[in-house]
């Protein structure tokens, strides 16, 4: 298959990887301005891009992340959160603002992530060397017979069955 850059046509139907969607929910990130474009020629081109379960769970890790790097800093962000839960719950309604601004995307699908799709992420990552839930995104990809994935990670790059939307220029660099 093939790596495309996102002047390439979108995809008329597309497995969505958490990186991308993080990349256009927040401006802190290095890729939001490709991405947003892209998110926006998505919509025209009135595009399907599926997201499971496990990117909904990374979108919000994302956002309690850098709310929490925010207020307390890279190093310690994570012990101040297991130290005081009751932050978490006043952050909670700003993800969940987060989610409602990813679910009025036109072109996004929630999709189930049956469990035999998560349990072939070993396979995945047997295979072409990916962290789990990388190869469990691969796996969602494949199983629900997507041939298209979009993202900000290089890493799918490895995985020559799908061709890979991204914006990523080490992604780019790569050939399959």
């Amino acid at each position: 298959m093939s790596i495309l850059s996102f002047d390439a046509t979108p995809p008329e139907v597309a497995y969505g990887d958490d990186s991308f969607f993080i990349s256009v929910l927040f401006k802190e990130d290095k890729y939001h301005g490709e991405c947003l474009q892209f998110s926006e020629k998505l919509e025209i081109a009135d595009a399907l891009v599926a997201l499971s379960p496990l990117g909904l769970d990374e979108i919000w890790f994302a956002a309690l992340k850098l709310l929490a790097i925010r207020d307390f800093g890279e190093r310690i962000w994570q012990r101040a959160l297991k130290d005081n839960p009751d932050q978490i719950k006043e952050y909670a309604p700003i993800i969940e603002q987060t989610h409602e601004e990813l679910l009025a995307l036109s072109y996004i699908v929630v999709i189930d992530a049956p469990t035999q799709h998560v349990l072939d992420g070993l396979a995945m990552m047997k295979t072409y060397g990916l962290f789990p839930r990388d190869a469990i995104h691969v796996s969602i990809t494949k199983l629900s017979g997507m041939a298209n994935i979009i993202t900000t990670n290089r890493d799918y790059a490895r995985v020559p069955e799908i061709n890979v939307y991204t914006c990523n220029s080490e992604a780019l660099k790569i050939t399959v």
